[in-house]
């Protein structure tokens, strides 16, 4: 018996048209190929590529690079298509509402989208099923990923200023000589490190942004620690000991390194919770209840911290960016 097309499965790979879009598109054929004699039948491959109004050009060119890619894997084994969904802005909640509205009820086996992806992955396992969704493997950019980047006197002078009132906080600002090392300490220090400490060029407006959301997010972290610090405390010395130890993988909405490091840090310093490894967006957590996994790992720290570096409303966790 024959499928009917509207029940068929289909493999559906979402994408942004840049330069890694090829390859994911590439990994997911092959991927589907793979499937085929699991899944049965011809499977309807989908490339959704989800682009701005004004990509101009530059969208268009990847758009034809993609379809010429899949054009060599038509036949018996996939049915292939190319939609495009065009939108105004490129804010993630914007466009996982036109994947979800996309999908709609099709029959979805498998959803794959780019490792560096701006969609809201927890939003698409909801959708389709944790098990359905995969992260296409990052190719690794040497450019993108190297130690050492071109100095600047930002770069230089931001170094020298953190670096300079931590000697000064941790020496009790006494002042005479103090002064003077620390001035020497911290030219030192910023010496060495401003071609490697920042992967960005930071600037006055967004650094100062993100040091008056951080001071604010301090106390919040002190409450929760306590709080943590009280359940523990209670399952600690409960004659039953109820506790409910669980080692968890968590996709979260982090976008860089320095925001990744505060909310793994600040995960592993509330009581019951440690975060034992991190791999791009993805947390590996150990938990010793079921409360610190509701409440920690993927509450209201993480919506704290996205606030913190991309400034828009605490339980919005696809915030806008600090320009």
């Amino acid at each position: 018996m024959t499928q009917e097309a509207g029940q068929r499965p289909i493999f559906l790979v979402v994408v942004e048209p840049d330069k890694s879009s090829v390859g994911t598109v590439e990994y997911a054929l092959r991927k589907a190929r793979d499937s085929r004699a699991e899944l049965g039948g011809v499977i309807d491959f989908a490339v959704l590529i989800v682009s701005r109004l004004d990509d101009g050009s530059a969208g268009s060119e990847v758009e034809s690079r993609l379809e010429r890619t899949i054009e060599t894997f038509d036949g018996k084994e996939l049915r292939t298509r190319v939609d495009t969904v065009r939108l105004h802005g490129s804010d993630s909640a914007s466009q996982t509402e036109a994947v979800l509205e996309y999908i709609g009820d099709q029959n979805i086996s498998r959803l794959i989208v780019q490792a560096d992806t701006r969609l809201s992955v927890e939003r698409l396992r909801e959708r389709i099923g944790v098990s359905r969704l995969e992260l296409a493997p990052a190719e690794v950019t040497w450019e993108r990923r190297r130690l050492i980047h071109s100095g600047g006197l930002r770069r230089l002078g931001a170094i020298f200023g953190f670096t300079y009132l931590f000697y000064l906080a941790i020496g009790g600002f006494v002042g005479g000589l103090d002064f003077l090392t620390g001035a020497v300490s911290a030219g030192v220090t910023a010496a060495a490190l401003f071609r490697i400490a920042f992967s960005e060029e930071p600037t006055l407006a967004r650094t100062g942004r993100r040091l008056g959301r951080f001071v604010a997010f301090l106390p919040v972290l002190h409450w929760e620690i306590a709080k943590a610090n009280v359940a523990i405390a209670y399952v600690i010395l409960h004659p039953r000991l109820p506790i409910d130890p669980s080692m968890r993988t968590v996709e979260t909405d982090t976008r860089e390194g320095l925001e990744r490091m505060v909310l793994a840090s600040s995960i592993t310093l509330t009581p019951g919770t440690l975060v034992v490894d991190v791999h791009e967006r993805e947390f590996t957590v150990h938990s010793l209840t079921a409360g610190a996994r509701g409440d920690q790992i993927g509450g209201r720290l993480q919506r704290l911290v996205t606030w913190v570096f991309r400034g828009g409303g605490v339980t919005d966790t696809d915030g806008g960016d600090d320009p």
